[in-house]
């Protein structure tokens, strides 16, 4: 069974919320989703100020968008951007190789209606 919150436990989230999960489980030696549950049950956000601000990447909350990268002016940060890119890269590939199978059997078809 979980042990029950302290005042001075929840008075350090509600101080410390934007510090993010692991920081404030590490300070108070509870488990990051002991600390969520409890954010959530109080209507804290562990989300840091920066996010609030529009700094930190809408797609991982953990690494700040620069604005002055191609990645920033996307609203992303660079990792992000660079998986997004990757995934792309990935699906056109995709697309390439069913095209390519596509081609083969339609020659293989024709080849086929040849030899009747």
């Amino acid at each position: 069974m979980a042990r029950p919150w302290s005042r001075e436990e929840v008075a350090y989230l509600r101080d410390h919320a934007r510090d993010g999960s692991a920081a404030i489980a590490t300070h108070l030696g509870r488990s990051r989703q002991a600390v969520k549950n409890k954010a959530c049950e109080l209507g804290l956000s562990l989300l840091p100020a920066a996010y609030d601000r529009g700094e930190l990447c809408p797609a991982c909350a953990m690494r700040e968008v620069e604005r002055n990268t191609v990645a920033g002016r996307n609203g992303l940060c660079k990792v992000c951007y660079t998986y997004r890119q990757a995934e792309r890269a990935r699906q056109r590939a995709a697309e390439i190789r069913a095209q390519r199978e596509y081609d083969a059997a339609r020659q293989d078809l024709s080849r086929a209606r040849r030899g009747r």
